[in-house]
């Protein structure tokens, strides 16, 4: 289902850490890349525009250079435009089935402010996202890849939700083609719960547990042995960044409520709070919307 992607090159993040991502979808069937550089036209003035563009070109040259060498069919291409929108158009006329991004750690609570790739495209991505963590620093002796690969460990949080029930539908095809071990969790949320229905909260873990079960025996009967459930009672975005650091795991999936991304930066969600914190890849799945929607 990912057989191409889109990936977005950027100057500020260590290529090996997203090259470390897509040698992961490798193994899920990943074979085709676009990589696509968006320039801002505020930078391409008459008298740098030149200069400007032919070191992005470079960059993206050596980047190509790096795919070609781990065996993928690799375009490349130069955008000026409008980000978001640019890259979503592309994608969809390219039939490419997701956007790999590289999410630096100093930018995830910053990048409500800096404006990056990652920012950009985790509020407005009309197709699956994958947000895979760079570090801040630049310096090639500090280079730390992740141990494993993202089909090592596969978490997959769940509200039970519509949304949560496509991200699953991926969750199950991914599963299928090769993750070795996967993890169906959902936290009872203690904020939404505590006082008023503590009493009733025995039921919902008896309706939860089962739903998870069933879940878990989709995943099994499409071939993924290793599957296992939790159920949890607390903050849904603390308790899942935890278990992302206890149980070493190594991706997370997730559906993307895409109601909009002013009301998600200011109402809060758990998914884009994940994206923004987590360790690991994170794969977003985007809820249907029409291109152009904010």
């Amino acid at each position: 289902m990912f057989e191409k992607v889109l990936v977005i090159s950027e100057l500020h993040y260590h290529f090996d850490y997203v090259l470390h991502g897509l040698l992961g979808l490798k193994k899920l069937g990943t074979r085709s890349v676009l990589l696509v550089q968006c320039l801002n036209p505020q930078e391409l003035n008459d008298t740098v525009s030149t200069f400007v563009t032919g070191i992005y070109k470079e960059h993206l040259d050596a980047q190509e250079m790096r795919l070609t060498e781990h065996g993928f069919a690799v375009t490349t291409r130069q955008m000026i435009g409008v980000f978001r929108d640019s890259i979503n158009e592309l994608a969809r006329n390219e039939q490419c089935g997701l956007v790999v991004v590289g999410a630096p750690e100093r930018t995830m609570l910053g990048s409500l402010l800096d404006g990056g790739a990652a920012y950009h495209m985790m509020h407005g991505s009309l197709i699956p996202l994958l947000l895979v963590r760079t570090p801040p620093s630049m310096d090639p002796h500090e280079l730390k890849l992740p141990d494993g690969s993202l089909t090592d460990h596969l978490l997959f949080p769940t509200d039970f939700s519509e949304n949560a029930a496509r991200a699953f539908d991926v969750a199950r095809q991914i599963a299928a083609k090769g993750i070795r071990k996967v993890t169906l969790l959902h936290v009872q949320d203690k904020a939404k719960i505590d006082p008023h229905l503590l009493g009733q909260l025995e039921a919902f873990n008896q309706k939860d547990t089962a739903r998870l079960e069933e879940m878990a025996q989709t995943l099994r009967q499409n071939g993924c042995a290793d599957v296992s459930t939790l159920l949890l009672y607390g903050s849904p975005t603390s308790e899942i960044l935890r278990i992302i650091a206890d149980m070493k795991v190594t991706s997370v999936i997730m559906g993307s409520q895409g109601r909009g991304w002013i009301r998600e930066i200011y109402l809060g969600n758990v998914s884009h709070s994940i994206a923004r914190h987590a360790s690991v890849p994170v794969l977003l799945i985007p809820f249907p919307r029409s291109e152009g929607a904010k």
